[in-house]
């Protein structure tokens, strides 16, 4: 088996990956289940990411590599058998710049699982952060593969937050210094991420201004800028639109003028992720619980 970092001309066997275990899908505008091919490129996008179509992946794999980012795949005879990514970055960690090397994506065909693939995969991606200076390898597990991290070491809890939903009625609207436009990665960087931070901060500002599919994201209402002194993003969430989902960079004092703009946007909700100290002064409604591990090296 080769590990390699992907190419554009990846992207079928890529698509092809993360395909595998999907047998049905719910077409969501009609509530009935449908083959694969019954879907548009939109709603396979919504059913589970750019990795679902070859065009949006060939989308965002160019994305990836035009930030310098990696994207990797296992090869097997010729045929791509697994798919990760890896996005590099330095970015505050419990107080202090830490250089990362964050694992946004670990999927195996469902012909080659339980064969260790993850596995070499893993120490692919350690070798890798180990070669370009990082310090930790950092990653948000699902529930069901939180033992295979471990095994592997990627065992400490970096970040520990919940998954909330907030009741915009609640809120008064509040003054403040305004700023609407498009933030650079340079702006928030050395900022702790308040809220909406499910993976690396820096997946998030890719996702938000450098991951974007045109005639998809743009189908929904999408703003950011500055706060206060802090930076935020505000997307409509698909099929809710009465919805909102927040980021927040910054300071923790300027947190609830987040939630006065998305209510004075017309918003009902806004869905975030926030650490226990918020969730217990605020009291949102909890509906998740998210960690972020982490291994030394």
């Amino acid at each position: 088996m080769e590990v390699r970092v992907a190419r554009l001309e990846d992207c079928k066997g890529i698509v092809q990956v993360h395909c595998s275990g999907v047998e049905r899908w719910i077409k969501k505008s009609e509530g009935k289940e449908v083959s694969y091919e019954e879907l548009n490129i939109e709603e396979r996008y919504l059913h589970g990411g750019p990795w679902m179509s070859i065009e949006t992946c060939a989308v965002h794999l160019n994305n990836l590599l035009l930030e310098g980012q990696f994207p990797i795949v296992m090869e097997e005879n010729g045929e791509i058998i697994g798919n990760a990514e890896v996005l590099i970055s330095e970015e505050p960690i419990k107080g202090k710049i830490r250089r990362i090397a964050h694992i946004n994506v670990l999927e195996v065909h469902k012909n080659f699982r339980g064969k260790g693939v993850g596995r070499t995969v893993v120490k692919f991606i350690e070798d890798l952060a180990r070669k370009k200076g990082c310090e930790l390898i950092t990653v948000t597990p699902e529930k069901s593969a939180i033992g295979f991290y471990e095994k592997l070491g990627i065992r400490d809890i970096l970040h520990d937050a919940s998954f909330v939903e907030f009741d915009l009625s609640s809120f008064p609207r509040m003054e403040t210094r305004l700023e609407v436009f498009e933030f650079s990665w340079e702006d928030v960087k050395s900022l702790e991420m308040i809220a909406g931070k499910f993976q690396s901060s820096y997946h998030h500002w890719f996702v938000a201004f450098k991951d974007r599919i045109a005639g998809i994201d743009d189908r929904v209402y999408f703003e950011s800028g500055k706060i206060g002194d802090s930076y935020y993003v505000l997307e409509e969430v698909y099929y809710r639109g009465s919805t909102v989902t927040g980021y927040f960079w910054g300071r923790k004092e300027d947190f609830p003028l987040l939630l006065s703009r998305a209510k004075e946007l017309g918003f009902k909700k806004l869905r975030t992720i926030i650490k226990k100290d918020l969730v217990e002064k605020f009291k949102p409604k909890a509906l998740d619980s998210v960690i972020i591990l982490a291994k030394s090296l």
